[in-house]
């Protein structure tokens, strides 16, 4: 879409922002850096009282995505 493309195939779509979600998760929190900005995220979040925060959000992805 961004490149102009026409059009979208809303499956595809749905697919590249549901498929995998767990495992790039896992993935990304294997990294010091990633896993120390996310822990910081967290912290940020309780500090400002947020009840629903980023990290949060990121730590509710279920391990598998239900396709059906």
């Amino acid at each position: 879409m961004v490149h102009g493309y026409g059009s979208i195939d809303i499956d595809i779509a749905w697919q590249s922002a549901t498929v995998g979600v767990s495992e790039l998760r896992d993935a990304l929190l294997q990294d010091d850096d990633v896993r120390s900005a996310y822990e910081m995220e967290l912290a940020a979040q309780c500090d400002k009282g947020y009840d629903v925060g980023l990290a949060e959000l990121i730590g509710s992805i279920p391990p598998e995505v239900d396709e059906g």
